[in-house]
């Protein structure tokens, strides 16, 4: 009989667990997806499932767990907790050739155990993997939702602590509702709809904000000193008018895709460019490459 544990991850798993993820949602990708045509399903493929960096953000900010099989790291789980009620399945994912050998179960009621808190728990997953559909709802995961290529499961457990519910609201209908001097610090809001809510004079210090949607959201009179930005797609996104607050804190851009962007009438001094493609770029019209070929040729004379 096979030893099963499971043990919170460390920043020394992230290489190894994202292999081992990498390994399980090809194989689900080969089973699923056609050959030969380009079919996106990014809960067969989530974003980011090959990025070592994006397991250790996971390991840091979020719960994730490396699943140990006979000593070695053959899975893993990845949970986002949301205050004291809420809980999210983000992945779980358990070797290939281990499936099918009750690994995820004890995984599955490692998790309630782990968090017996936890009223709600919540996930999705492909509609196209009747594996993955039979195995939630054999686990008492309740259908809330179906799409053509996705299916939203929940959950909800008999909480170990009932002093947390007496703040839960649920399916509360407040459109175009009002709030003024109320305090709602360290509330937590998921799987809300709060498209063209507006934020004024608020106070947000030390919030966060993960697998959100802000598309066409707009950004204003805001001090972001010191906040990070994190796995965040930026197309079409527009910078104007930004300072670096009253310490003047260098902002710097890590691993980012800048290019065909434009940079113009900004301060750059003592700006660093370190180990980037720079083919194309272009200071005043003088393209970047024609300039280190010159300094080049320079510096060997």
């Amino acid at each position: 009989m096979r030893e099963v544990k499971v043990v919170k991850a460390t920043l020394e798993d992230a290489s190894c667990l994202t292999e081992v993820m990498k390994r399980s949602f090809d194989e689900e990708a080969r089973k699923y997806l056609s050959e030969g045509k380009e079919t996106i399903d990014l809960n067969i493929q989530p974003p980011g499932y090959t990025s070592v960096e994006r397991m250790r953000y996971s390991i840091e900010k979020l719960h994730t767990y490396k699943v140990i099989v006979d000593g070695l790291i053959q899975g893993g789980v990845i949970l986002t907790i949301t205050g004291q009620t809420f809980g999210r399945v983000d992945r779980i994912f358990i070797a290939p050739l281990l499936q099918g050998q009750g690994i995820g179960s004890k995984v599955m009621r490692f998790i309630e155990e782990e968090y017996r808190r936890i009223h709600i728990w919540e996930l999705e997953t492909s509609s196209r993997q009747k594996g993955n559909l039979q195995f939630y709802e054999s686990h008492g995961y309740k259908r809330v939702f179906e799409a053509d290529n996705e299916c939203c499961y929940e959950k909800r457990v008999a909480a170990e602590d009932t002093s947390t519910l007496n703040k839960l609201y649920e399916h509360f209908e407040l459109q175009d509702a009002a709030v003024y001097g109320s305090n709602f610090s360290k509330a937590s809001i998921t799987n809300s709809n709060l498209e063209q809510i507006h934020y004024t004079n608020c106070n947000m210090r030390q919030s966060e904000f993960r697998n959100i949607n802000f598309r066409q959201a707009s950004f204003a009179d805001l001090n972001l000193a010191h906040s990070k930005f994190e796995f965040v797609s930026l197309g079409g996104v527009h910078f104007s008018s930004t300072d670096l607050g009253e310490e003047d804190a260098p902002i710097s851009f890590n691993k980012c895709d800048l290019k065909q962007g434009t940079i113009e009438q900004c301060d750059l001094s003592g700006l660093k460019v370190v180990d980037s493609l720079v083919d194309g770029m272009t200071i005043n019209g003088i393209r970047v490459d024609d300039l280190l070929a010159a300094y080049e040729e320079r510096r060997i004379k």
